[in-house]
């Protein structure tokens, strides 16, 4: 995933996937690829209603607050 994201350059939609893939991931990935996403999502209708979709009625705030934030192993 790491790679397509950097072939793709600045892609709000591979953020998106790649923060549903590592949502239960031990390092801080995940919070990473949301905030992308969530940028993206600006100017992505598609992306906003996939976001909306897969964290209901949370607002984008309480999504970032409420993902866990573990040390990295790296």
């Amino acid at each position: 995933m790491k790679k397509a994201i950097n072939l793709r350059g600045d892609d709000p939609e591979m953020e998106f996937a790649a923060a549903m893939i590592t949502w239960r991931s031990p390092d801080t990935d995940h919070r990473d690829h949301l905030r992308k996403a969530v940028a993206g999502s600006k100017i992505d209708s598609l992306l906003e209603q996939n976001l909306a979709v897969n964290f209901g009625s949370q607002t984008m705030a309480d999504v970032l607050a409420n993902t866990p934030i573990q040390a990295s192993n790296k």
